[in-house]
């Protein structure tokens, strides 16, 4: 199936430009090629616009939203219809999206104009308003791990200890082997290894589930004898109850196979932890 070219823009609420704090709630497509020109807002978002802005009167944000909604609606007409690039009023309408979603003064207002290939430009739409808006990559397991994963990499160029560290290292052969975020070699051999492992999950289940896949593999490891001298494990723990309690099983299960755990808040722990002799 050939894809299609769409345009696109979030729309942004940003009551306060002085800060350029802003907060995404909706997105707007447009396809020339299909004819096609569409936008979804969100018109649920008041308890996190709330928490952006504690001291906003919501009555504000929602006829800002409702003014923008009927703008963008009023203007679909314009963009109506299939238009090749070959035809002049191609250019004409390319400008005339690009003026739409220019960013300018006001409560509402857009992002940088992007452009994408899809399936169709309602997949688009969909994919896009799932993404910027909603902000479903958020609740990707894997998704915290690269947050404290560049979170870690920050802190090891603040101690000047990147230069002594081999990023996204695999350890083992073809047998078996593991990818762990950064890894101290000595004549390319690894001695020390670092990797963050979330085990903020929804519930215990979740956190032993995933805390053991990471255990399972280094006893692996250790089998093969493959295992570095040194495992740093920093952790994001749980706040309480059954969930810190399995999280707190779980480190002590790491540490049976030899792995040094640590709260990935715990600063000066990490940095003792990190330091190559």
């Amino acid at each position: 199936m050939r894809q299609i070219a769409c345009s696109y823009a979030a729309l942004r609420f940003l009551p306060y430009r002085e800060t350029g704090e802003f907060a995404n709630v909706g997105v707007v497509v447009w396809a020339p090629e299909a004819g096609y020109f569409g936008h979804r807002i969100n018109t649920k978002l008041g308890k996190r616009i709330r928490g952006f802005y504690p001291d906003l009167e919501l009555t504000l944000y929602r006829q800002a939203l409702k003014g923008t909604g009927e703008l963008l609606g009023a203007v679909q007409t314009q963009f109506a219809g299939p238009v090749s690039a070959s035809e002049e009023r191609h250019g004409t309408l390319v400008n005339r999206f690009h003026e739409l979603v220019r960013t300018r003064e006001g409560l509402m207002t857009f992002g940088p104009a992007g452009a994408l290939l899809a399936d169709s430009p309602e997949q688009a739409l969909d994919t896009l308003y799932q993404r910027l808006v909603l902000r479903q990559f958020t609740k990707q397991p894997e998704y915290q791990e690269v947050v404290m994963k560049k979170r870690l990499a920050d802190c090891l160029r603040t101690w000047k200890l990147m230069e002594f560290y081999q990023p996204e290292f695999q350890i083992g052969d073809e047998r078996f082997h593991v990818t762990v975020s950064f890894a101290h070699l000595v004549e390319q051999r690894p001695t020390k290894i670092l990797r963050p492992l979330d085990l903020d999950k929804k519930d215990s289940t979740s956190v032993f589930s995933h805390g053991d896949r990471l255990a399972s593999a280094l006893r692996r490891l250790k089998e093969f004898q493959m295992l570095p001298e040194q495992v740093v494990i920093p952790v994001r723990l749980p706040v309480e109850g059954d969930r810190l309690d399995a999280a707190q099983r779980v480190m002590r299960s790491l540490a049976e196979v030899g792995a040094q755990t640590m709260s990935i808040d715990d600063q000066e722990a990490l940095h003792r932890a990190a330091v190559v002799a």
